[in-house]
């Protein structure tokens, strides 16, 4: 997991040395193409296996194919032409960029407004396909680059949603915080 925060890191780094901070860089709009955003912003700092155009073009079986650290399915969406497109790379991790998140807007349209959410399967496809296990969330964060979901949570919140009981998006988190290391408390260990 250090390896694949310091490689997104890394990938913010160069593009917004191009591109200029990433909170100005254009949002695709509802109904365009997600490929165009990834191909100018992203996939040049990326040494990529293959694009996922759809779950099981990447091994997947489902288009919300990861559980929660308590158990039970997630309803978090693999691929969206808009949203996200995920991608492999050569050590077989899996990255997921959202780009952007669709919601109702006050006259009940959609609308598109910019996500900073990156879900990252270190072992694509294999099981156990479950956030805190081996799929993790990171987030982009004006002026700080990419930083584990959770960052700005209290320990007590990240330890909640880190646990046996909790959906695990915030143990990148607790890994982190703890040195890059799993101790004793960690849920799975």
């Amino acid at each position: 997991m250090q390896k694949v925060y310091t490689t997104l890191n890394q990938a913010l780094k160069l593009a917004e040395a191009k591109y200029g901070p990433y909170e100005y860089w254009e949002v695709p709009t509802v109904g365009s193409d997600a490929h165009d955003y990834y191909e100018k912003y992203w996939f040049l700092y990326f040494k990529i296996l293959q694009t996922c155009e759809t779950y099981s073009h990447c091994g997947y079986n489902s288009n919300e194919p990861w559980l929660l650290l308590k158990g039970g399915s997630s309803t978090v969406t693999f691929t969206s032409n808009v949203l996200r497109v995920p991608f492999i790379i050569t050590d077989g991790t899996l990255i997921s960029i959202s780009i952007a998140a669709l919601q109702l807007n006050e006259d009940g349209e959609e609308e598109n407004l910019p996500s900073g959410l990156i879900i990252v399967d270190l072992n694509g496809s294999k099981n156990p396909n479950q956030f805190g296990i081996d799929v993790f969330r990171f987030t982009r964060v004006n002026g700080k680059g990419i930083l584990p979901d959770g960052y700005a949570m209290t320990e007590d919140e990240v330890n909640a949603d880190c646990s046996s009981s909790g959906n695990g998006w915030y143990c990148a988190a607790k890994i982190v915080a703890d040195g890059w290391s799993l101790k004793t408390d960690y849920p799975w260990k």
